[in-house]
């Protein structure tokens, strides 16, 4: 199981990588066309934001695996350790729920974009929609990942940030 899972967060991080490397190659080649040979591509823009949607909901799903979103812990942090305990796990709770709330719509949401169009490009729309339902599955993964190691081992970090 635990292969499997390393196997996963690598893909994801694999992809997050090379789609904001694709990123950031199209916003420099739609710079050198328009402003050095004054030639623009018309899909450039377009493939450019599509590309900064999925970057931003697997920046959202990474972040969250290594517990790194901004947060306020002024208040949790002087609660005795039980209460604590009991605060993050309702966090877990809700953010399992919230996440299966964002698979079912993410699916909707594919489902209701099968046959709409791209504006400049001549492809269908909803695989830019389909990171909604992926990173949210990895955000409810995330969440039980806590909320066992909770139940298993007590109180967590809240971050693996280190300053």
């Amino acid at each position: 199981m635990r292969s499997w899972v390393n196997a996963a967060e690598k893909a994801h991080d694999g992809l997050a990588v090379t789609l904001f490397a694709l990123m950031f190659g199209v916003i420099i080649l739609q710079v050198v066309l328009r402003y050095i040979f004054n030639a623009p591509l018309v899909f450039t823009d377009e493939l450019a934001a599509y590309l900064f949607v999925w970057i931003s909901f697997l920046g959202f799903a990474l972040a969250t695996r290594k517990r790194v979103h901004i947060g306020i812990g002024v208040v949790a942090n002087r609660l005795p350790p039980a209460v604590r305990r009991l605060l993050h796990v309702l966090w877990c709770v809700a953010s399992i729920a919230f996440a299966v709330v964002l698979v079912v719509v993410g699916v909707m949401i594919v489902r209701r974009n099968g046959d709409v169009r791209m504006v400049s490009l001549d492809f269908a729309v909803w695989p830019v929609y389909l990171v909604v339902p992926l990173a949210a599955l990895f955000l409810v993964g995330y969440g039980i990942r806590d909320l066992v190691a909770i139940v298993r081992h007590g109180d967590f970090r809240t971050t693996e940030a280190k300053l």
